[in-house]
């Protein structure tokens, strides 16, 4: 009975293309470990690395594991060269499938179409909507919002348009956002005014099936204050917001 707790086999053809390295532990296995590796070695075709556990499984019988697959043969009487390309047979036979090299899975790019209605606090407080565009490769999010809104409360008439850029991660669940934003702001009443307000951004979003949950806050660099008769309105600093609505998927 040979005993060898692990051998390294390392196989370079004359080719010199990348061959399949071998480890095998056969610890009271009827057969060295250089033998079933030399077994293995003439039967497997290139490819990645293979480790292969041979255990003693009681009398003539050996218990085989390679990756998650476990087999158990009866060797009967046979041992050495003979029995090491009896094991070899039977991993080619009954774990081929766990051998195979697969590539690994390529990230998928997914898209999405976000529209949702949204109410934004500001002197007093906007209400409007907003339609996004994410692209999503694995977990990296890319995403552009458009969004509008306008004063509910109060005598002067303003209207925000942000326009947010981000990236971010995203799950199936879930997605957190961070980026720039540039708002111009119109105000409508007396002469009128325009102004562009420039910041930075950053949102959380919830997906519970298409219905999408969402809420962030827009921080500007500069403040503008506009006056109409007894009513005064600033700018904002931040500006938190929600949203609720649905997510398109093409």
């Amino acid at each position: 009975m040979k005993c060898c707790l692990a051998v390294l086999v390392v196989l370079a053809s004359a080719s010199a293309h990348a061959e399949r390295t071998i480890t095998v532990r056969a610890e009271g296995a009827p057969f060295a470990a250089t033998d079933l590796a030399s077994a293995l070695r003439v039967r497997l075709p290139d490819g990645a690395p293979l480790a292969v556990i041979v255990e003693p499984a009681g009398a003539s019988r050996i218990r085989v594991a390679v990756g998650d697959t476990t087999r158990e043969l009866d060797l009967g009487d046979r041992h050495g060269p003979d029995a090491a390309r009896m094991v070899a047979l039977e991993i080619v036979d009954l774990a081929l499938d766990d051998l195979a090299v697969m590539p690994p899975p390529e990230a998928r790019t997914r898209f999405a179409i976000d529209v949702l209605g949204s109410a934004t606090a500001w002197t007093g407080m906007l209400a409007g909507g907003t339609a996004d565009l994410s692209i999503a490769r694995g977990s990296v999010a890319f995403a552009l919002e458009l969004a509008a809104g306008e004063r509910v409360i109060g005598d002067l008439h303003v209207t925000s348009l942000p326009v947010r850029a981000s990236i971010g991660w995203r799950s199936s669940w879930g997605e957190l956002r961070a980026g720039a934003v540039v708002a111009p702001v119109v105000v409508s009443d007396g002469i009128g005014d325009q102004t562009l307000l420039a910041g930075a951004t950053a949102s959380a979003r919830l997906h519970v099936g298409r219905v999408v949950l969402a809420a962030g806050t827009d921080a500007f660099a500069t403040q503008t204050t506009y006056h109409l008769r007894m009513s005064t309105i600033t700018t904002p600093w931040f500006a938190p917001w929600v949203a609720v609505g649905m997510e398109l998927v093409p």
